[in-house]
């Protein structure tokens, strides 16, 4: 009877630890890693990305999420990695579509003809119209510097 006792209380210990500590503490890390990337302090944001703890609480999307966000506003070289390995993650298609034109809007705005194309072939790939024809829009525009376009803007 007594070792059943002792299972009811670790096990209750257990649940109370993961309904009141494990989102505390995942709110605590969120909310650093808000502080650090507003601060734009780069190399302590990844440090704590990478922690056991922070790959542990944070759900692997939301990680590579503030990840891009430190890698777009850093221009850094690892943005074409980070979107390859967040966009499959994300379920919810206005989310993906956002994160496929952030690539788009990135490399077009770099010049980078080939991975501008990527993200391209990517946006025709989606069900939005609307999208597809404003990114053909701006490829033809800003990277084959055509002016096949001008003409529907200035209807």
């Amino acid at each position: 009877m007594k070792n059943y006792q002792i299972i009811l209380i670790v096990f209750v210990a257990a649940s109370v630890v993961m309904v009141t500590v494990v989102p505390m503490l995942r709110k605590k890390i969120y909310n650093s890693l808000l502080v650090l990337l507003r601060n734009k302090d780069f190399p302590k944001l990844y440090e704590m990305l990478d922690k056991p703890t922070t790959v542990f609480l944070l759900p692997k999307a939301q990680s590579l999420y503030i990840r891009l966000q430190g890698a777009l506003a850093e221009k850094s070289d690892q943005v074409d990695a980070i979107l390859d390995a967040l966009i499959p993650l994300v379920k919810d298609t206005k989310a993906k579509n956002e994160l496929i034109m952030r690539g788009f809007n990135y490399y077009v705005d770099k010049e980078d003809k080939e991975t501008a194309k990527k993200y391209l072939d990517l946006v025709n790939g989606t069900s939005n119209d609307n999208m597809k024809k404003e990114a053909n829009r701006v490829y033809h525009i800003y990277i084959d510097k055509s002016d096949e376009d001008l003409e529907d803007l200035l209807k």
